[in-house]
């Protein structure tokens, strides 16, 4: 990603967002403008916009994916534990998570293909907020290869 380029609007709804918006501003400020979303679901979610002119993207667990029909025109990238959705996860061990992309993702008039993503863990996020901010940070241009030097 163009980090001299628009920043990434990022609006986070749902139970646990202090930890990700937490974990999304203190990954790298001049990434993402975050923007606090209000409780009006009993789910966690990101929509993001404004990637160098691309279209939008939503975040959600899997099984919530349904109470975001609003967005309508995003890009939906489900998340979780299940290998139903587009990011999950496929090892977790106290030092280490593995990501798994169970589907090709557009990633800036590029494709991200199905591949495992190794990882550090710190324990700040549980696995499954870890799932949405994989997702995130891979749709803003972050290569896979620098996962190994972020915490989740």
């Amino acid at each position: 990603m163009n980090r001299t380029g628009q920043l990434a609007q990022c609006t986070v709804f749902g139970r646990e967002r202090k930890p990700l918006l937490d974990f999304l501003s203190s990954y790298d400020n001049r990434l993402f403008q975050l923007k606090n979303g209000g409780n009006r679901f009993r789910a966690d979610g990101i929509f993001l916009s404004g990637i160098e002119g691309g279209h939008p993207y939503l975040f959600a667990p899997g099984e919530n994916v349904r109470y975001f029909r609003r967005f309508e025109g995003a890009c939906i990238v489900s998340c979780g534990l299940s290998q139903k959705n587009t990011v999950s996860i496929s090892s977790v061990t106290d030092e280490r998570l593995i990501f798994s992309l169970l589907r090709e993702l557009p990633v800036m008039g590029e494709t991200r293909e199905v591949q495992e993503i190794p990882s550090r863990r710190s324990a700040m996020l549980s696995p499954e907020l870890a799932c949405l901010a994989a997702g995130l940070l891979l749709v803003c241009g972050i290569p896979p290869e620098d996962f190994m030097n972020i915490d989740f």
